[in-house]
């Protein structure tokens, strides 16, 4: 499927996985073990934090960045979306906007930065070698040289 190889494909197709997975576990910790819906919510929350940090990290960009930096970026990423969306929602109402819209827009806003930071930033793969060593070329029966 040459719609799967590309990262945006699989970002938009992992969001709304999540999204159904956070669903899916809210339903399960308030109506399946009628726990209260506070914890329910805040289980479901970080049980999708992991599940969609994981996604993006293996399927979307399929990245070998190393799991704690990529986690913690992960993690103050999500804070400084939190601050936007509330910001974008709540200017974009007090502005007149009815609060789907507003939902909608910020939502837009914060899924493409995402992206960008999640592939340039956050899940990049380390390179493999130092800068000077891909300037380096092999004299055939020498040494390396510069």
């Amino acid at each position: 499927m040459k719609w799967w190889s590309r990262p945006w494909s699989r970002y938009l197709v992992a969001g709304g996985t999540s999204f159904l997975f956070n669903v899916a576990l809210l339903n399960l910790f308030r109506e399946g073990f009628h726990w209260p819906i506070e914890l329910s919510a805040a289980l479901a929350f970080w049980g999708t934090f992991g599940f969609s940090y994981t996604m993006q990290r293996r399927v979307v960009f399929r990245s070998g960045a190393r799991v704690a930096p990529s986690m913690v970026g992960y993690g103050l990423l999500a804070l400084v979306n939190s601050v936007a969306v509330t910001a974008i929602v709540t200017v974009l109402n007090r502005a007149g906007l009815g609060l789907a819209s507003c939902q909608f827009v910020a939502t837009g806003v914060v899924t493409c930065w995402n992206f960008v930071a999640y592939k340039y930033l956050l899940f990049r793969t380390p390179r493999t070698l130092h800068a000077g060593a891909a300037s380096q070329h092999l004299v055939p029966g020498g040494s390396n040289v510069r």
